[in-house]
C-alpha cells in the first residue's frame, strides 16, 4: 500500500522519493495514491468540505501529470 497523500506537496514529494523505480512500478504506486485520493475526495464532498476537495483535485492533478 502506498503512503497517503493530502495535498500538492504532499505527491510532489511522493513523487521525488519515488523517482528511479521503474515504469510500471511509478505507475502503479501513482495510480495507487490517485485511488487514495479519488476517496478522500468523496469523503470530503459529502461532508460539504470545499477545501478538501480542492487539496485533493490538485494532488490528483500533479500525479497525472507525472503519468
Amino acid at each position: 500500500m502506498t503512503e497517503r497523500i493530502g495535498n500538492s506537496e504532499d505527491a510532489r514529494a511522493a513523487l521525488a522519493r519515488w523517482q528511479g523505480r521503474s515504469a510500471p512500478v511509478l505507475a502503479s504506486l501513482i495510480r495507487q495514491a490517485i485511488e487514495g485520493l479519488e476517496l478522500d475526495q468523496m469523503y470530503y464532498e459529502q461532508k460539504d468540505n470545499t477545501a478538501g476537495v480542492d487539496r485533493c483535485q490538485e494532488a490528483i492533478l500533479v500525479l497525472r501529470g507525472a503519468l
